[in-house]
């Protein structure tokens, strides 16, 4: 039972980590901070404990 359920972790996290880089590498589109989007992101971003 313990050899089953490790060979089940090790294949998803196997697929996991594929699915994070594959994922990455085939990002097209890349986000640039610039003066012209700031104020598009700054909706989305809070000061906590400053």
């Amino acid at each position: 039972m313990k050899k089953i359920l490790n060979t089940i972790i090790n294949i998803v996290m196997f697929t996991f980590i594929f699915l994070s880089i594959v994922t990455h590498l085939g990002a097209k589109e890349k986000l640039f901070i610039t003066k012209d989007n700031i104020k598009i992101l700054d909706q989305f971003i809070t000061v906590c404990n400053n």
